[in-house]
């Protein structure tokens, strides 16, 4: 078998991973499924230093997708080549590179990244800012601490939570470095004396992060060194709206949507939720509504950025009080008309 499987014409990453095939996975970056390409960001990772160069290339490409992956990628990598072009990126025009420049520049730890992320707290889009918060956090810099504490001012919540959780880190670090100079030292000489080295038997049965690379017991379901959960998220912070099939739909807004049931297909145009155009075909329509109603609120919370959940609660609100005077508009009209044939006879 080739890298592409002949069945179902799709790209055989394991198999372009295992051939260190860099320059064929940078062209998977820009496959249509998701899937396959956050599978050849994974391997990208894995194969390490030898995709450094192609992944910065692919950082200046015109797909914003491929650009966002490719950061992500080198943030797993954590090359000190890409610091610079990682801290060009932060400037680029689509939002989602701005955002895993960010996260990559974070897990690299590399100080010179902090006065361009010190400027992201300041980006019109939040996500970038709440990149730009944790990742500012995990580097620890002092410099980051007077901007951390203006982010609490945000106007959103997620940008102020993240803010808070940074500044609490750099505090961390802080003191874990001044109880690390007020050591005592001990009175009684070390053991120098040579030992033999034991293997321990849990390492030996490790798994490797796919995400960035550390060991991890091969139990967890979260690593502790990048904090990216490994199976299915119980909970994810910070606002993916918009993000399709990438986005993390809170649990709290998994409810009946009246707008999309009452107005269904002009709720649909309105929220870009293009499947409510079914309702225009006849006996579909009847079931479409109904699904729209179920799982409206989950396909609009992928399909469209909402600025948080208060936003999208406020605005599907509207719809549904747009969609019940609308139902009663029509009653009112059938009723009127009713009475009005009925006189004429």
């Amino acid at each position: 078998m080739g890298t592409f499987d002949s069945f179902k014409g799709k790209p055989d990453i394991k198999k372009m991973e295992e051939n260190k095939d860099v320059n064929g996975l940078i062209k998977v970056l820009k496959d249509e499924d998701w899937h396959v390409r956050s599978r050849a960001v994974i391997a990208l990772g894995y194969i390490g230093e030898p995709a450094v160069e192609p992944l910065i290339e692919a950082l200046k490409g015109k797909d914003g997708q491929v650009r966002s992956r490719a950061a992500a990628a080198l943030g797993n990598i954590r090359d000190e080549r890409a610091v610079e072009p990682l801290i060009n990126a932060l400037k680029d025009e689509d939002w989602q590179v701005r955002v895993w420049a960010a996260e990559a520049l974070g897990k690299m730890g590399d100080n010179r990244g902090v006065e361009p992320m010190i400027q992201d707290l300041k980006d019109e889009d939040s996500d970038v800012r709440m990149g730009a918060a944790r990742s500012l956090g995990n580097i620890g810099d002092e410099r980051a601490v007077e901007p951390l504490t203006q982010a609490l001012k945000d106007e959103f919540v997620g940008v102020r939570g993240y803010a808070k959780k940074a500044l609490e880190m750099i505090k961390a670090k802080e003191t874990a470095g001044a109880k690390a100079k007020e050591k005592y030292k001990p009175t009684k000489q070390p053991d120098v004396t040579p030992k033999p080295k034991i293997k321990s038997k849990i390492i030996s049965i490790l798994k490797i992060c796919p995400f960035c690379g550390e060991k991890i017991l091969p139990a967890a379901i979260k690593c502790k060194h990048c904090g990216e959960w490994l199976g299915k998220k119980p909970h994810v912070e910070g606002n993916t709206s918009g993000q399709g099939n990438l986005a993390v739909v809170p649990e709290e807004i998994k409810k009946w949507n009246w707008g999309a049931f009452l107005l269904n297909w002009i709720w649909g145009i309105g929220n870009n939720v293009w499947i409510a155009l079914l309702c225009l075909i006849p006996y579909v329509n009847i079931i479409m509504i109904f699904v729209l109603g179920a799982k409206g609120s989950e396909w609009t919370w992928q399909k469209k950025r909402w600025d948080s959940i208060e936003h999208f609660k406020n605005v599907q609100k509207k719809w549904a009080i747009a969609g019940l005077v609308l139902f009663i508009f029509g009653i009112v009209m059938v009723i009127i008309l009713s009475a009005i044939i009925a006189s004429l006879r």
